[in-house]
């Protein structure tokens, strides 16, 4: 009985999570181990800074939501957790569940800006036309979301951003510019999609391919008898937050709960989409 219960409510989280996981905005895409790399550049001494990187290194789902946590080198308190709504605007708080202040409103009309939050209540945003060709090194986007924001007196001077954001990708181009003018940009290298999306071999522990018996073994000797979960292939950063490709169910343990889904998908004919966090 306590195994069914733990299935059923597995297969509820897994569910709401896939439910939480698709309110998300075209123009900031998030997945658990994205990555934007940029180049950094200061237009004073025109050169070249150095590299930054932004990244989803955490995700919680909390009543029935996903929240991602945003760590980046070019908001104002560095790292925030975000999400995403059904229109695709994204918002921000200082923990999952706890009171929420809009961050990025794609949504928004040029002519209505908005207040993050971030500088108690004196900064200010808004979307803006892209009037700007925008050129990163990685390349230009046509389909781009252009915006403006600053810290408004008395809270501070001269302290402003713009940033665009591309289709499918995200945050390709972010600047902060200060007095007279100087800036800091940050454009897009690299855009590296978490693998979420790529993982391969995820609740296929053997990794040939098919869920079978062999992948029921496999799992049974991880839960039970000690043996060292396989880390899925191609997946570095994912397989460093689970516990390996037989952790079916992203609980961060391979346990019993896996082995009962494991039968359910590879002996009885459920589907994987059904069992699996990551089918």
């Amino acid at each position: 009985m306590l195994v069914l219960v733990g299935g059923l409510l597995v297969v509820v989280l897994s569910v709401a999570a896939t439910g939480a996981q698709a309110a998300q905005s075209p123009y900031f895409p998030m997945t658990l181990g994205s990555q934007w790399v940029y180049e950094k550049y200061g237009n004073i001494l025109d050169t070249v800074l150095g590299q930054e990187t932004a990244r989803i290194d955490d995700v919680r789902l909390v009543c029935g939501q996903m929240f991602y946590h945003l760590s980046t080198p070019w908001l104002p308190s560095f790292s925030c957790w975000v999400r995403g709504d059904s229109i695709g605007d994204i918002y921000r708080c200082d923990s999952p569940g706890a009171e929420e202040k809009p961050l990025f409103l794609f949504s928004r009309p040029y002519s209505e800006p908005w207040s993050p939050g971030q500088m108690d209540g004196h900064d200010f945003a808004q979307t803006v036309p892209c009037g700007w060709q925008i050129t990163p090194p990685q390349g230009s986007y046509d389909d781009a979301i252009c915006m403006f924001g600053g810290c408004l007196p008395p809270a501070c001077y001269d302290i402003y951003w713009s940033g665009a954001f591309a289709r499918d990708i995200g945050p390709v181009w972010w600047a902060m510019i200060g007095v007279g003018g100087a800036a800091i940009e940050y454009r897009l290298l690299e855009y590296l999609p978490g693998p979420e999306s790529v993982c391969r071999c995820h609740g296929d522990p053997v990794c040939d391919g098919v869920t079978n018996v062999r992948d029921v073994v496999s799992v049974i000797d991880v839960a039970f008898r000690g043996t060292p979960p396989i880390r899925p292939r191609g997946c570095s950063w994912y397989a460093r937050s689970l516990h390996g490709a037989g952790d079916v169910d992203c609980s961060g343990e391979t346990n019993i709960i896996d082995v009962v889904m494991m039968i359910d998908v590879a002996l009885r004919g459920a589907s994987a989409e059904s069992k699996f966090c990551h089918p």
